[in-house]
């Protein structure tokens, strides 16, 4: 309350109660900027966050999408290289199919001799 001595003086309440707005304006003024400044603080920190896992992720695909492709060359190659065994394996046999058959035929030709023996029980 004003005293009772002031009550005459109209300047001085009004004076007074210009400079309490103020210091509470000031005050006001002061903690809502404190506020924004952790507000803006704790967004940073939250981009720098989701930055950061959307990197990690990112990397993680692309590191995922590397071993992928190293692995589906060595199972081309060796794919290949199974073809190309396989390949060598039917020549073979083919070879050895021929080879046989000419035996057989020389044989049933007569071009071979063949033996006779004769075993005996004592």
């Amino acid at each position: 309350m004003i005293n009772r001595n002031e009550a005459y003086n109209f300047q001085l309440p009004a004076e007074r109660k210009q400079k309490s707005d103020v210091i509470r304006v000031d005050k006001k003024i002061r903690e809502l900027k404190k506020k924004r400044a952790l507000e803006h603080k704790k967004f940073v920190a939250s981009m720098v966050l989701m930055f950061s896992a959307f990197t990690t992720g990112f990397s993680a695909l692309v590191f995922g999408q590397v071993k992928l492709t190293e692995a589906t060359d060595k199972v081309e190659k060796a794919t290949k290289e199974l073809n190309q065994y396989k390949s060598l394996r039917t020549q073979l046999s083919m070879q050895r199919i021929s080879q046989n058959s000419s035996d057989f035929c020389d044989g049933a030709r007569g071009n071979q001799k063949i033996e006779i023996v004769h075993i005996s029980k004592k």
